[in-house]
């Protein structure tokens, strides 16, 4: 049977675009960069750099998918995190981080390892979906190709957030995320396996429309915001 990609429809989602006003909060003034692999970017490599926004459901959800394009530019440091629908906090909700050089992940402030190592320097797009007994993940390293996937049978006690979703140095802002991130995306949705690879087959067609490219743009996900394209490339 063959295996459908996940949908837009598996929300909600938010979109950014950093060169226009959308009333998005932070601190540090992350740099945007433009990396040969993953194209436009946001550099999350200071300490307590990061992006926030609010508005979003602060309700216990019992499932959630946390995905990810982007650079791992160090490994050196341990616990850092790119991705939380909690703010700064740790221990409720969601959290997808880089533990040294390990994927891991946070449910309700119990550590997930799905045993998937990143390498630094290396683009990727990785792809965590929790579910507490079974949570699955995935990496593509956009390089070299090569997909690492794994999982967690840890159990966990899923928590509401507090409605602020922040990009960089989320959920620890002493310690920089050490990436650079071209998209997120946030669904309460559940993927199998299955689901994580075929969207790992083609990463950015969750992003993006099918054979368009958007220029001087970063995307953490989907259409709900209803956010004016600015321009487009066709392959």
């Amino acid at each position: 049977m063959a295996v459908t990609a996940p949908a837009a429809s598996i929300g909600p989602f938010v979109q950014i675009f950093p060169t226009l006003s959308l009333g998005i909060a932070g601190s540090g003034n992350p740099p945007p960069v433009l990396d040969a692999f993953i194209g436009p970017a946001i550099k999350f490599t200071a300490t307590s750099t990061n992006i926030t926004f609010s508005g979003l459901p602060n309700s216990t959800q019992s499932t959630c998918t946390l995905a990810a394009i982007l650079v791992v530019t160090s490994t050196n440091v341990a616990t850092k995190y790119f991705c939380s629908t909690t703010g700064n906090n740790v221990t409720s909700a969601y959290n997808l981080l880089i533990s040294t050089a390990a994927l891991e992940a946070k449910g309700g402030g119990t550590t997930l390892n799905p045993s998937i190592t990143l390498v630094a320097g290396h683009s990727y797009f990785v792809a965590m979906s929790m579910k507490s007994g079974n949570s699955q993940a995935i990496a593509v390293d956009l390089r070299t190709g090569q997909v690492l996937t794994g999982s967690s049978a840890t159990t966990y006690t899923a928590s509401g957030g507090n409605g602020v979703f922040e990009i960089g140095a989320g959920g620890a802002t002493t310690t920089a995320s050490n990436t650079e991130i071209a998209a997120i995306a946030w669904s309460t949705a559940y993927l199998s396996a299955a689901q994580l690879a075929a969207w790992g087959a083609d990463p950015w067609s969750f992003w993006y429309p099918p054979r368009q490219i958007a220029i001087g743009s970063v995307i953490a996900a989907g259409p709900t915001l209803n956010v004016p394209r600015r321009m487009f490339l066709r392959r």
